[in-house]
């Protein structure tokens, strides 16, 4: 791996990583930034390239199919998954506008929950204000089920109602 150099030394590699957040499922978009603060000590060369080359394998993620309950309100929408209970903004992003419009076609009321199937992915992103955090991308919209939700499908005894919307 070339080394960047400059009169006082080694530039350090630094990346945004949230270590302690990271779900498996994890994509981190950012790039790696060249810090002009030369390096003083050979560990932190190791440290940064361990660093570069972890973000850059987290770009490698591959989409999974997610079942969870998706909430759209006020240019505003967030997945929360069945399985885990975890909770993230969606990013507009991929294949958003297909699961917007199937929520907004069959939502039975405003801000009510509705279980969506789609094939996706966690990526860390810049929203409009505050700090970098992870965020739902939405590559392939697959289907709605009206009148289900995560809540509904946990109680014994009640079936799962029809998909409706996407393509199979």
């Amino acid at each position: 791996m070339p080394r960047e150099s400059c009169e006082g030394g080694l530039y350090a590699i630094r990346a945004l990583l949230h270590t302690a957040k990271l779900s498996p499922h994890v994509r981190h978009t950012g790039k790696p930034e060249m810090n002009r603060q030369p390096m003083r000590k050979p560990k932190r060369i190791a440290a940064g390239m361990m660093l570069a080359m972890l973000a850059t394998s987290l770009h490698a993620q591959q989409p999974v199919r997610w079942r969870g309950d998706f909430v759209y309100f006020a240019d505003s929408a967030i997945f929360t998954d069945c399985k885990t209970g975890q909770r993230w903004p969606v990013a507009q992003a991929g294949d958003y506008l297909a699961l917007e419009e199937a929520y907004l076609r069959w939502q039975g009321a405003p801000k009510a929950p509705l279980l969506a199937n789609f094939d996706g992915r966690i990526e860390v992103r810049e929203p409009m204000e505050g700090p970098a955090r992870e965020h739902m991308v939405v590559d392939r919209f697959v289907s709605v089920q009206p009148g289900t939700s995560c809540e509904s499908l946990a109680m014994p005894g009640v079936k799962a109602a029809p998909q409706a919307g996407g393509s199979m």
